[in-house]
């Protein structure tokens, strides 16, 4: 009995491949981007949730947050620098 694909009678799971995956090749300095990002943004949340932040999670608030104000470009590195300092309230 040959078995096809989409037989009944074999016991391995069945898997289609996907038709409209799309890989996103990243170089290294859009994955720090990336993953700099989503950890300012985790620290985002837990400080609005009333929770004080680790050192690590302080860093990528900060960090993210310039990132953003850079990206606007109407501040001078001055201005971004006073700014990075007051985010965490000291």
């Amino acid at each position: 009995m040959r078995l096809t694909p989409f037989s009944t009678n074999d016991s391995r799971p069945i898997r289609k491949p996907a038709r409209n995956k799309v890989e996103m090749k990243l170089i290294p300095r859009e994955v720090d981007k990336l993953g700099l990002h989503n950890a300012g943004f985790l620290a985002q949340k837990r400080l609005a949730r009333g929770h004080k932040l680790n050192y690590p999670e302080a860093v990528a608030l900060i960090a993210s947050q310039i990132l953003e104000f850079v990206r606007d470009g109407d501040k001078s590195v001055a201005e971004l620098m006073d700014i990075g300092k007051q985010l965490l309230g000291r």
